[in-house]
């Protein structure tokens, strides 16, 4: 199995930054965890209901993964990869970074 990925906080910040840069980004959290904030952009696809919804998804632009710490989008990394996917990462130390690190929170966008 290939190895998973990781972005920094400072680089999915710099993608999302740039307009000519396409990325999408998913939260992969539970309902209640997204309901507390996430990231700009984002979009909520809890872990569960990814197998569902591979066939949506397009490796031509980097996916972005991330959850509370980084377990379950690892997890979902995998998932992605073994389906085929190449252009995916996880957001090395997930929400708890990017919160740590005193960027903006955002209201979800549902897929």
């Amino acid at each position: 199995m290939p190895l998973v990925r990781e972005i920094e906080v400072s680089e999915l910040h710099e993608l999302l930054k740039d307009e000519n840069r396409i990325v999408d980004i998913f939260d992969v959290r539970s309902s209640h965890e997204v309901s507390k904030g996430t990231i700009p952009q984002a979009k909520h696809m809890p872990l569960h209901i990814i197998p569902s919804k591979v066939v949506e998804l397009s490796d031509q632009r980097p996916i972005v993964l991330f959850c509370h710490m980084g377990a379950r989008s690892l997890q979902a990394c995998q998932y992605l990869q073994n389906a085929g996917f190449n252009n995916v990462y996880t957001l090395r130390g997930g929400f708890n970074a990017w919160q740590a690190s005193g960027l903006c929170l955002n209201e979800l966008d549902l897929v």
